[in-house]
């Protein structure tokens, strides 16, 4: 029994000294929102280091090609300036994190021409195209620039005769 009662005392001894040693509880590790961000020039994109307090961020590599602004403690916005590739860091408690930034150029919006032409028939029977004397571009902007064509295009074609089908 009194080995017993021994072996209980040092069992309960041990586990007051564990306890006696805080046990710490790992908590998640700050991540980024983004590692690769396509930005067009004049644009932005926001970034956000998340799970993190006070964030440092700095511009490593292509400070000409893009601008940065603190959104926060832990929020940066980055603005496209010029195109080409820059590189941004985050400092948060001594471990660094990199954000790969491509800023390119803006897409060039595409153009509608429309033709308006008339049909006519000739003397000889054929049929004649002539286009209008002026040619409307419509782009995004809603704005309508008119551009005269010089000379007229006439395109002849020959009469065909009617197909006859059985029924």
């Amino acid at each position: 029994m009194k080995k017993s009662k021994s072996k209980i005392a040092v069992f309960l001894s041990a586990i007051m000294l564990l306890s006696l040693f805080s046990v710490s509880v790992f908590a998640a590790s700050p991540k980024l929102t983004a590692k690769k961000v396509n930005v067009n020039i004049g644009a932005s994109k926001t970034v956000t280091l998340k799970k993190a307090k006070k964030v440092k961020w700095t511009v490593t590599k292509g400070k000409k090609n893009i601008k940065i602004k603190a959104k926060g403690k832990n929020k940066i916005r980055i603005i496209g300036k010029k195109a080409g590739k820059a590189t941004v860091k985050a400092t948060y408690k001594k471990k660094k994190y990199f954000i790969t930034v491509t800023v390119q150029k803006k897409k060039a919006k595409t153009t509608h021409v429309k033709k308006t032409e008339e049909t006519t028939k000739g003397n000889d029977g054929n049929v004649v195209i002539t286009p209008s004397e002026t040619t409307t571009i419509q782009e995004e902007t809603t704005e309508n620039i008119e551009i005269p064509t010089t000379g007229k295009i006439e395109e002849t074609t020959t009469k065909r005769k009617p197909i006859y089908e059985e029924y």
